[in-house]
């Protein structure tokens, strides 16, 4: 399956959001990467994606996983802000990093300026 570079990119952004952990422990495969496409562009799958969150005897999918940790990751950075520019930087691209600030920003703008 032939994806869109955008979508490239948003998969090693994935990837790069579970860095710390053992990558070799989730499945990278173009099976999971195609099963991840399906479940973010027609919702297919999630059943499927909602079990392998968890460690059992099959690799839970990596691009899943990333997502997922990810999300949590920024959404305390938005409701918290403990982080800096710099070290948004070292786990994600400029252009990723640009739109999150602005999204931050436009957050706390409201929550200590309403």
């Amino acid at each position: 399956m032939r994806y869109s570079e955008r979508y490239n990119r948003m998969c090693e952004i994935y990837k790069a959001s579970i860095e710390d952990y053992n990558l070799e422990k989730f499945d990278w495969s173009e099976d999971a990467k195609r099963i991840m496409y399906e479940y973010e562009s027609k919702g297919l799958h999630k059943k499927i994606l909602g079990n392998t969150i968890f460690f059992d005897d099959t690799k839970p999918n990596g691009y899943f996983f990333g997502k997922k940790y990810m999300d949590i990751t920024i959404k305390s950075w938005i409701n918290d802000g403990g982080i800096t520019e710099a070290e948004m930087l070292e786990i994600y691209p400029k252009i990723f990093v640009d739109k999150l600030l602005k999204i931050i920003r436009k957050k706390w703008a409201r929550k200590y300026y309403p």
